[in-house]
């Protein structure tokens, strides 16, 4: 199957204009009799092909062109596929809206612009949603796009295919989400990027693989004291962290000096609180105090390079590509705030290159550099391939990776929210364009935009 990317221009009633040389590449004569669609709606009227056209777009009638959620001057990808001239993909972005005129999708609204902006470069119809805006019956969907800088709404079809970047909850609940979901594979829709689970499940599903296991520090539910001891027995150091948390909230780090036991617990806001006991059985009924103990896992403390006293971990942004393949876009260090048990970017932490951070903390130098590098896009390939096979669609994954004073490279955890802002921050213009144009061209892949055919990786 081939497309090519066309401006949308209005035409007159029951005809379609095309260059004559895409015409040839669809192999369409003229004269054809042939339907349009877009998403999931197919519109009834019939029209005929007029390839008596030179510029380099599609005409269909202004109508028409609205009723599938297009305008006049946009790019879109154009396709034959069972008697049907299919023009899009539309994509559409679900996330709870909110009542904020600025930033309706909260931290997410600055990503969802440049999407947009990407859409219109690549011919793809992005659109964001929630799923309580869906009409069923209609196979119509009230989505918001850009116009200039200020966000509207507009009907669209239910799109080709959804980019899952829900945080939070819906109102409804997860139960009402997941249901919406399931309705959207019934109209045949691509969805990528649903919940991944909790980390255990990502855990298990890694410490399966061969490969992987030697890369994963152990790992273990918090039901008592016993696993504590255990993580804690390896280093003399622990971190305790939320099965189902984010954004580096609710760590715990406990660790053992001068005769005692000290934990730090960073909150959801970000701050410290700190405490300390002779017995480690006294310092876990104090957290129980503070956190649900029963939601977290431990691991033991690696032992990370630093920069500067500071701590340090390495983000690493997979990502499928219009062959339906795994991609690492980019990798870059992330450098805790001086003092702090986490190095995650909200709670303070700097972005910063890899290479310059690696060549100046292994114990081999620059030249120790590049198999650390290859060693970090070889775990994380191999983490996408191997979440793929236990997770539904996948199109992106945050690697959480450390590099440890040796040179060892562990695979700490797996996120389906990116963190792909690490590449800005950092100074990597290259990898923050590809972060936001991947996801659109694996959506192309799936709507079956492209030559691929055979979908590796899933």
């Amino acid at each position: 199957m081939t497309s090519s990317v066309m401006e949308l221009a209005s035409g007159e009633e029951k005809i379609v204009y095309m260059p004559s040389n895409l015409a040839a590449q669809l192999q369409l004569a003229p004269g054809t009799l042939l339907k349009v669609a877009a998403g999931a709606q197919r519109a009834g009227n019939v029209l005929r092909l007029n390839t008596q056209q030179e510029k380099q777009q599609i005409k269909i009638p202004i109508t028409l062109l609205k009723y599938l959620g297009f305008e006049v001057g946009q790019l879109v990808n154009v396709t034959w596929q069972n008697g049907t001239l299919r023009i899009g993909p539309l994509v559409g972005v679900l996330a709870p809206r909110q009542k904020s005129k600025t930033h309706p999708y909260s931290a997410q609204t600055s990503l969802f612009r440049r999407l947009i902006h990407a859409g219109n470069e690549l011919g793809v119809c992005v659109f964001v949603f929630d799923f309580h805006h869906i009409d069923w019956s209609k196979k119509r969907v009230r989505g918001y796009t850009l116009a200039g800088d200020k966000w509207v709404a507009r009907n669209y079809p239910i799109p080709d295919v959804v980019y899952d970047r829900t945080t939070g909850t819906f109102a409804g609940g997860v139960a009402a989400a997941d249901a919406a979901r399931r309705r959207l594979s019934q109209h045949q829709v691509q969805q990528f990027n649903t919940r991944l689970g909790s980390k255990m499940r990502l855990y298990q599903l890694m410490r399966a693989d061969v490969l992987l296991q030697a890369h994963l520090p152990p790992t273990y539910r918090v039901s008592s004291t016993k696993q504590v001891a255990k993580a804690l027995a390896v280093s003399g150091s622990a971190y305790l962290k939320p099965q189902s948390g984010a954004q580096g909230k609710g760590i715990i780090r406990l660790r053992r000096r001068t005769g005692t036991w000290e934990y730090t617990l960073v909150n959801e806001h970000y701050q410290i609180y700190q405490g300390s006991s002779l017995r480690l059985a006294d310092v876990i009924a104090r957290l129980r105090t503070q956190v649900v103990l029963s939601g977290y896992l431990v691991q033991p403390d690696i032992r990370l390079i630093r920069w500067q006293g500071r701590i340090c971990d390495v983000r690493a942004l997979i990502q499928r590509d219009a062959d339906g393949c795994w991609h690492l876009t980019g990798a870059a260090i992330r450098a805790g705030r001086p003092g702090g048990i986490i190095s995650n970017l909200h709670g303070g932490g700097q972005a910063l290159q890899l290479e310059q951070v690696l060549a100046k903390t292994l114990p081999g130098g620059a030249a120790a550099v590049p198999s650390v590098v290859a060693q970090i896009e070889q775990l994380s390939l191999r983490v996408g391939a191997v979440l793929a096979k236990g997770t539904k669609c996948l199109g992106e994954l945050g690697v959480d990776l450390g590099v440890d004073k040796n040179g060892k490279v562990w695979v700490i955890e797996a996120n389906s929210r990116t963190g792909r802002a690490v590449f800005r921050r950092a100074k990597m213009p290259q990898a923050a364009a590809e972060a936001d144009r991947r996801p659109l061209r694996f959506a192309l892949y799936l709507a079956g935009f492209t030559a691929a055919t055979m979908r590796k990786g899933e």
